[in-house]
């Protein structure tokens, strides 16, 4: 038997209906999914982006401290937000895809 068999049965004897999924209608898009499938490809963006910026060496000429930490940290998720709006980078669109029950290869908004 199945995890997810198990809880069905748990609901079952309970008396109550399991939780559902929202379901979009063909052609609409689920506007709550996709802003949180934007917000993970966003923080795995920052995580990237932050690995990269810990490569560069620090020298102590334009090293700017503790300040300079803070607002290269806050520039750089600004940076990933941005980019997981507008980069087309397509964590979010497979996310997205695979949570609403859709083709992993349709574009979001499609009635595939």
């Amino acid at each position: 038997m199945s995890i997810a068999s198990d809880a069905l049965l748990q609901y079952q004897n309970l008396g109550i209906q399991p939780p559902r999924a929202e379901k979009v209608t063909k052609g609409r898009v689920n506007e709550r999914l996709l802003k949180a499938c934007q917000g993970f490809e966003s923080v795995f963006i920052k995580q990237m982006l932050d690995s990269m910026r810990n490569t560069v060496p620090k020298n102590g000429m334009l090293d700017g401290g503790i300040g300079q930490n803070i607002y290269e940290d806050m520039l750089y998720q600004q940076y990933a937000d941005k980019m997981a709006k507008t980069a087309n980078l397509g964590l979010a669109r497979l996310l997205y895809n695979q949570l609403s029950g859709r083709s992993l290869t349709a574009p979001i908004g499609s009635s595939v």
